[in-house]
């Protein structure tokens, strides 16, 4: 056992130092993933870090797009013996926390033709708790886990495809999340592996995962559902924050989605909900730009191993993995190796309005196999 920095602290709530996990489940993890983007749509970037102390892994990103180019770069490493403390560092990947919830400092250091950014992430709205992710299938948990969401603006530099680029008062949705969840570590028991993770809780049946994280001058939301193929919701989650921390919960959701032709993703969405107090949030959205092909990210069983996120990959000091996206064709991707392929876990950069009041979105309209209601077939 090895104490970090935070084990000076008066928070522990197991017998064991902070760097070991109180269950025994593979698949625990402990994950920040960001998502920023230019209010006009012509850069976005996503990074990630996450532990897996079971695994004794510690794995990243960070994936870049402009027009139809994603370019992506993967880093892993053991977890022992530099251990995480209150400064997050994976090779290239720094997170500074300057003062909680408040002020942050990512940096991805720029290497030859890779991308990389030094940015500062100012708080806009306090953080939001999602209710718990828990489920079972035939008595087995697979998923128990908690996402907390904030949003803000990010301001710095950024350097994608050699071109240097101003972040000034970019969106920023900030996720953290930690927990046990299926597909990670590199096998999963069951029937539950790869693909994206929440569709194991569809029972075997298509799933429909509509969510959509936001912000407009006045309010920020984190909101999704999940349904099954018959349009059978399972989860649904989401507040309304305001600007002083008054937060009203989401506790219906509503949808209309138009899709491109041919195509699962997503054009158009009027997405309605409604808060606990009655208040009705009337969204519109519109997708901006290339949808990103989150394997690039590590997930969706991605890596050139095929083994998604936690999975160990070596015994030296750094992995690292560096490739490319052509996504000029709304469905198909051409991956780095020439092939074309229909990844199943997209997720998009959005325009909206909410109540007439314009904002930004980082989105996922998400159809995992069969869909009654919208027309899709497994």
């Amino acid at each position: 056992m090895k104490l970090t920095d935070l084990d000076e602290t008066l928070m522990h709530q197991t017998s064991l130092p902070f760097a070991l996990a109180a269950t025994s489940d593979h698949r625990f993890y402990d994950r920040y993933y960001i998502s920023m983007f230019a209010p006009d749509g012509s850069a976005a970037i996503i990074n990630g870090v996450g532990v897996y102390k079971n695994m004794n892994v510690m794995d990243g990103f960070v994936s870049t797009l402009v027009g139809n180019t994603q370019r992506n770069r993967r880093f892993s490493r053991p977890l022992h013996p530099d251990l995480p403390g209150v400064t997050i560092n994976l090779g290239p990947i720094r997170v500074e926390i300057i003062k909680p919830y408040e002020s942050l400092r990512y940096v991805v250091e720029a290497g030859g033709e890779e991308d990389g950014f030094d940015v500062m992430f100012t708080a806009g709205f306090p953080p939001h708790l999602e209710h718990p992710h828990t489920s079972r299938t035939h008595g087995r948990l697979h998923t128990d886990y908690l996402r907390q969401s904030q949003f803000g603006h990010m301001n710095g530099t950024a350097r994608i495809a050699g071109k240097e680029i101003a972040v000034q008062d970019w969106f920023v949705w900030r996720d953290h999340s930690w927990g046990v969840r299926p597909g990670v570590g590199g096998f999963e028991p069951g029937a539950s592996g790869k693909g994206l993770a929440s569709a194991a809780r569809a029972g075997g049946l298509g799933m429909l995962m509509v969510f959509f994280s936001f912000q407009t001058a006045t309010i920020s939301c984190n909101v999704q559902l999940q349904e099954n193929e018959h349009g059978q919701a399972y989860y649904t989650d989401g507040a309304v924050v305001q600007k002083d921390g008054t937060l009203s919960h989401i506790v219906a959701v509503e949808h209309e989605v138009v899709f491109h032709p041919g195509s699962r993703l997503f054009k158009t969405a009027h997405v309605k909900m409604t808060t606990e107090d009655g208040s009705v949030y009337d969204m519109h959205a519109e997708a901006m730009g290339s949808s990103w092909v989150m394997r690039g990210a590590g997930y969706d069983a991605g890596y050139a191993d095929g083994k998604g996120h936690g999975a160990l990959r070596s015994t030296g000091p750094l992995h690292r993995e560096t490739d490319s996206y052509d996504l000029s064709e709304k469905d198909r991707v051409r991956m780095p190796d020439g092939e074309w392929a229909q990844p199943s876990h997209r997720e998009q950069i959005a325009r909206i309005t909410v109540n007439g009041e314009a904002g930004l979105a980082h989105a996922g309209i998400i159809v995992s196999g069969r869909n009654a209601r919208y027309g899709f077939e497994a």
